[in-house]
């Protein structure tokens, strides 16, 4: 008989709970008769053997009545290796098998089987699984796998019957009607229950080899479609190049199509363009949707791994530089304002003797912690930059009024204005900016530094004539940002420097020279050799990259970034926005379970967030400075806006690390780690399964931390989208955006995209989302209802979860109204239009005015004051009539609701 493959005995065995020989055993079981004795056989392996089919039986008793019952044997014993080999029915039964008769010659094969059975497997009682598995191996159990159901009863009655009349014969020399009639009746019944079985099982690998299928020609219809679009290779060709990237040989292409039941789809050159047409103009949503890092994810893991590697240093090591200026930026807050010029003077001239003498209540050691650090880096940039040469006792500095200190030198030097007027154009066109808030600090101070030394020449004489950074006269000090602020500024972006110089070497991504010495074009390279990514993959990550590390960096235009950040201190810097960041508690349920993040929230020693450079950042769309930057920082701590965010951020990480560790602790688990991080970790991947399943901490097992944070939070430049970061000025369009289309992102990468392959995993997704991540904004926002004196109604929780979902999709009951109405235009204008709470306020406060205020309203501008940062809100629910408003609109909404 045919040996059957290990993955058909394990498709047909419907009982899991079963024992499962190995192939092995399986192989050296169905020896025909004389298979060597193998060690540590089962009960299973008995019971195979005891197994007799009815081809078996049947060809036995016909040996029994015409004396004919040789053997053949692929098992030589002796020479130890499988060759055929010829037992006469005399070498077997006896010399005297020819005179005995019919029932003499019955009992002495079932003796030698028996005896058989006995040498090789002993006392051990054969399992009625490996009967069963035995009997199965008969051709004829197949004969009614693909009748009807009636017709599988009546062949299975013929098949049962025929059995018991062979077994009898056999083994008792004659027949028992009713015996036989028995397994008639038992063969009718089991055969359709057993073709049921089958007909499942066939089923089941017929989807999967037609799913398979359909796959390999989808992805073949892509490259094909591909090739002729885009390089205008003739189909033949396109066919051909399309299979050699994919593997798949001409057989592979014809056996796919049977399976499929079609042939692949060939476009003719102007359809493949128009389907290209269609690819870019989705493209462009991507463009304005998707981070980049998603994006590049599709193209290559390991390129996304490595960017989120990057972003992930950036993030620590700028923390702990600024963990080391911390103490001496605290100990300036001791002195007063004016002392703390002096002091700042005294530094920015690099004065640091001078400086300490001032440092009169504490400072001192703190100042050295800095100057040691600051001459750390000025070594670094030597060995780095030819020619550099690092300046003695240099402290940073930097301009925050250019136009004033550009007027100031003016006075002094019309000429030296003139040229820092023409240097700062020049800077303006070779970076490709506009405005000079746009232009790297570093830059503009240099620039400055040269115009001041013709300014102010007389210092150049003496024991300073040496020195290459101009003394800041004190006149000139109101224009640049006091010592602890400067400092902070020059960690961004000293740090950031350094941590770019490791990513991208030399590389100069405006010029589009690259340095293939690199970690980035390392890792681009190999993944080109690998034939992971072609080159249109290859420039088209090189086009996000370069937006990122270009654009992405650049400021927006000061009036813009004022907007934006009164846009976010009057809705954000709210107690009642402070509460809507525990919505982040839903993102973590969904994601890791419910437990972990149980765990995580209640672990209060957990400094993750800290060592992660967390702390501080909130969205990657915040931590541009600006003028009222400092204003926004405070009044987001204030309102407790950032201490919540932290909160989230630290149950999002903890959740993570145990959900990690449970998934490394099962196959199971490991193959879901596999499939996300195996290609993106390559042969690091087995060690950060360890890490994770001990609990050790890591560069892996922080930077997978990260990778489920970066998934959820637009923590970093590189979760923004290509047109956010293209676009400085663009960006207020994004204000408030940002978490919604990270959201969305999860949504396109967790359900849509699977629900091409996977509709019954996908919608799983789907509904898991909705419960966690509805339920819980739809719970928080119930709570913020209570914080301004609304009540407390669970029943209008299921209200708020739908409100919450639609949310994401930027769709509001308000826009949904407009929708309603035709009204398209509002609601596109809120899609792109920033938060002007302050401004809109204002606008309304107007009118209000204008048309009289009703005696039972407060005649303060109550409209405006509702939008000041942290108590304006308060102010307005608790004593400007907020409270009673938002009842009493409740009220109308609800009465509506029942007349509709």
């Amino acid at each position: 008989m045919t040996t059957p493959t290990w993955a058909e005995l394990m498709e047909m065995q419907v009982d899991k709970g079963s024992s499962v020989p190995t192939w092995k055993e399986l192989m050296e079981m169905q020896q025909p008769s004389v298979a060597p004795p193998v060690e540590g056989e089962t009960s299973f392996a008995k019971g195979f053997a005891e197994g007799e089919t009815f081809s078996q039986q049947a060809g036995d008793y016909l040996g029994a009545v015409t004396g004919a019952a040789p053997e053949i044997s692929y098992w030589n014993e002796e020479e130890g290796y499988h060759l055929p080999r010829y037992s006469s029915s005399e070498e077997l039964y006896g010399d005297d098998w020819n005179d005995i008769g019919t029932d003499e010659r019955r009992k002495r094969i079932v003796a030698l089987r028996e005896q058989r059975l006995q040498e090789q497997y002993g006392d051990v009682e054969g399992s009625t699984f490996g009967n069963i598995v035995g009997a199965l191996t008969d051709p004829t159990s197949l004969l009614p796998v693909g009748a009807t159901y009636k017709g599988m009863a009546a062949i299975g009655g013929a098949v049962g019957g025929s059995y018991s009349v062979a077994d009898q014969l056999l083994h008792k020399g004659e027949v028992d009607p009713v015996e036989a009639g028995g397994h008639v009746i038992a063969g009718a019944i089991l055969a359709p229950v057993a073709g049921y079985g089958f007909n499942k099982i066939g089923q089941a690998i017929t989807a999967k080899s037609v799913k398979g299928a359909n796959q390999a020609l989808d992805d073949l219809d892509v490259l094909v479609s591909h090739n002729i679009a885009t390089y205008g290779t003739a189909p033949e060709q396109a066919v051909e190049a399309a299979s050699q990237k994919l593997g798949l040989s001409p057989e592979d292409l014809l056996k796919a199509s049977k399976i499929a039941n079609r042939e692949p789809k060939i476009p003719t050159p102007e359809t493949a363009v128009q389907m290209s047409e269609k690819a870019q103009e989705a493209g462009l949503a991507a463009k304005v949707v998707l981070g980049i890092s998603s994006r590049i994810k599709e193209f290559s893991p390991r390129v996304h791994h490595e960017l989120r590697k990057y972003e992930t240093g950036l993030l620590k090591k700028t923390q702990e530089r600024q963990d080391k200026a911390a103490p001496f930026i605290k100990a300036l807050k001791k002195y007063t304002r004016n002392e703390r010029e002096k002091i700042g003077q005294r530094l920015m001239n690099s004065d640091y003797d001078g400086a300490k003498a001032l440092l009169t209540r504490g400072g001192r050691a703190e100042l050295n912690v800095i100057k040691n650090m600051v001459a750390e880096d000025g070594k670094l940039l030597e060995s780095q930059i030819k020619d550099f040469k690092s300046l003695e006792n240099y402290f940073p500095r930097s301009v925050k009024d250019l136009e004033g200190l550009r007027a100031a030198i003016g006075k002094k030097d019309p000429e030296a204005a003139n040229g820092l007027r023409k240097s700062l154009k020049e800077l303006l066109e070779k970076e490709g900016v506009k405005n000079i808030n746009q232009l790297p600090e570093e830059a503009v101070t240099k620039l400055v530094t040269v115009a001041m030394n013709k300014a102010y020449p007389r210092v150049l004489t003496g024991h300073k004539a040496h020195r290459s950074v101009q003394d800041v006269p004190p006149e000139l000090m109101k224009f640049y940002d006091d010592a602890g602020s400067s400092i902070v500024k020059y960690i961004d972006s000293s740090t950031r420097s350094f941590e770019k110089k490791k990513f991208l070497g030399v590389s100069n991504l405006k010029s589009g020279d690259i340095d293939e010495d690199a970690i980035l074009y390392k890792t681009l390279g190999e993944e080109l050799r690998r034939g992971r990514i072609d080159d249109t993959g290859f420039e088209q990550i090189k086009e996000m990259l370069q937006a990122r590390f270009t654009k992405g960096e650049e400021a927006m235009t000061g009036w813009v970034s004022t907007v934006k950040d009164i846009g976010y201190m009057s809705s954000l810097g709210q107690f009642r926005s402070a509460a809507t960041q525990l919505k982040d508690i839903g993102t973590a349920a969904y994601l890791h379970g419910i437990m972990p993040t149980i765990k995580g929230a209640l672990n209060f020693k957990s400094t993750k967030v800290h060592d992660a450079g967390l702390a501080n950042t909130v969205a990657a769309e915040m931590n541009q400075s600006g003028a009222t930057k400092k204003w926004l920082d405070a009044s987001l701590s204030m309102s407790g806006f950032r201490a919540i965010d932290r909160f989230g951020k630290k149950v999002l990480l903890e959740a993570s690390m145990l959900k990690g560790k449970k998934l490394a602790s099962s196959p199971k688990g490991v193959a879901v780690l596999k499939k996300k991080y195996g290609e993106a970790y390559g042969k690091d991947f087995d060690q950060l399964v360890y890490d994770l399943k001990n609990g050790v901490e890591t560069p892996d097992t922080e930077l997978y931390r990260m990778h489920e944070l970066f998934d959820t939070q637009p923590a970093a430049l590189s979760e923004m989208p290509e047109k956010y970061l293209n676009h400085p000025d663009g960006r207020i369009a994004y204000s408030l955006k940002s978490f919604g289309l990270k959201q969305l992102t999860l949504l396109h990468n967790d359900i849509i995209k699977k629900g091409k392959t996977d509709k019954v995993g996908a919608t799983k997704a789907a509904l898991k989302y909705a419960a966690y991540i509805g339920l819980a904004g739809g719970t928080v926002d119930e709570a913020k209802d209570f914080m301004a004196g609304e009540g407390f109604h669970p029943e209008d929780i299921p209200d708020n979860v739908v409100e919450n979902l639609t949310a994401l999709f930027f769709i509001n009951k308000y826009s949904i109204g407009d929708l309603e109405k035709g009204d398209f235009g509002s609601v596109i204008g809120g899609w792109l239009t920033p938060s002007m709470a302050p401004f809109t306020g204002g606008m309304t406060e107007i009118q209000r005015q204008a048309k009289g205020v009703p005696i039972e309203e407060s005649q303060l501008p109550i409209n405006l004051m509702k939008t000041m940062p942290v108590v304006g809100r308060v102010l307005y629910d608790w004593g400007l009539g907020g409270r009673e408003k938002a009842i009493k609109k409740a009220d109308q909404e609800y009465m509506q609701k029942l007349r509709d």
